[in-house]
């Protein structure tokens, strides 16, 4: 685990949830990827994604970095979506 955020609280569905800033940097190598894990610490707790399109496809990028649309698992179903992360 690079970073647990503890204390951030979500501003509800519809409405983004920032995150503080990384303490420790995260270093990626040209060409190679990195996955960003993002999960709540009980069940009482849900993530809302925006839904995407396509897994793997470049949701925004700038000249140092591709952010791709993702998968979740949600819940026990097993049920694979394309998803934006938050």
């Amino acid at each position: 685990m690079i970073q647990a955020f503890e204390g951030v609280v979500g501003q509800g569905k519809n409405n983004p949830t920032s995150l503080p800033p990384f303490t420790v940097p995260v270093y990626i190598q040209s060409l190679m990827s990195y996955t960003f894990l993002v999960s709540a610490t009980s069940d009482k707790y849900d993530l809302w994604y925006t839904r995407g399109s396509e897994v793997g496809k470049v949701y925004v990028e700038d000249e140092n970095l591709q952010i791709m649309e993702g998968w979740a698992i949600v819940s026990l179903s097993m049920f694979f979506t394309s998803l934006i992360g938050i």
